[in-house]
């Protein structure tokens, strides 16, 4: 994969999941966390973020390992995802969408 492509893909799976992070977190305060169409929604939205991350950033992540950001790389000392690493691989962001230029 050229470089050009794999800074791409980075900036646009950030920017993607900033944007579906937004939406589940609005989508919460709407209907309540213990909603069955929320619950579905957010479970869909980890799949979906959760297969881009594995099937893809993951191989650019291998090929390009200065493009991973930071908050994807660092685990805490027990080998758990920090709170940034979980809202980068898809949990629920608490600060609304930020802006990436594609």
């Amino acid at each position: 994969m050229k470089r050009e492509n794999a800074e791409y893909l980075t900036k646009a799976f950030l920017q993607i999941s900033a944007d579906l992070n937004a939406i589940t977190y609005d989508y919460r305060e709407d209907c309540g966390e213990a909603d069955p169409e929320y619950l579905k929604f957010r479970k869909s939205v980890g799949q979906v973020l959760g297969t881009f991350y594995m099937d893809i950033m993951m191989r650019v992540f291998k090929d390009f390992p200065d493009l991973e950001p930071e908050e994807l790389r660092d685990c805490d000392e027990d080998g758990a995802d920090s709170e940034d690493q979980e809202r980068a691989r898809g949990g629920l962001s608490v600060d609304g969408p930020k802006e990436i230029d594609l």
